[in-house]
């Protein structure tokens, strides 16, 4: 694992091309330095580099550990990642992590948007619990929806579970 992450960074760190050294010759005119040297490829950052290695990696051990730095990151290519992986990865216990991230930074809109897309019952459980702790208004209304007419009788039961511990006013 440790191996994999250190040839990430070592390309990066190379990934800058070296200028060769410059011919010498008459000062030529500097529009005309220009248009001799190619425009060079700006480096890919690390975390362009770790969605990479992500992408890439077989091994759910490295996949998890590159996970942690994805859902700790707070662009919004990280959060589109992790939506990508919460909705799609292979591995349903990526996916609950990549869950966890996104309840952890996340609305109750997120939430329902996610719990509706997904189609894992496993997993729509574990977006569930999120929803059923969140105490937004939309939560609620999910819960009530969830409670009334989702296919699962166990997601239903669930729902009706959170609508009742919640404390009365």
């Amino acid at each position: 694992i440790g191996a994999m992450l250190a040839a990430a960074l070592v390309l990066c760190a190379i990934a800058s091309p070296i200028a060769a050294p410059a011919k010498q010759s008459p000062t030529p005119a500097p529009a005309s330095v220009a248009a001799q040297q190619p425009a060079a490829a700006p480096a890919k950052s690390g975390s362009e580099l770790l969605l990479q290695l992500y992408e890439e990696s077989t091994e759910p051990e490295l996949k998890r550990h590159i996970l942690d730095y994805i859902g700790s990151s707070q662009t919004k290519v990280a959060a589109d990642k992790l939506m990508a992986i919460a909705t799609s990865d292979g591995d349903e216990d990526l996916r609950r992590q990549a869950v966890d991230y996104i309840a952890s930074k996340s609305t109750a809109a997120n939430l329902i948007s996610l719990y509706d897309t997904v189609k894992e019952v496993d997993v729509k459980r574990h977006i569930l619990d999120y929803i059923g702790s969140s105490r937004e208004a939309e939560a609620a209304a999910k819960l009530l929806t969830i409670a009334k007419s989702d296919p699962d009788l166990d997601m239903r039961r669930v729902a009706v579970d959170y609508i009742a511990a919640v404390p009365n006013s």
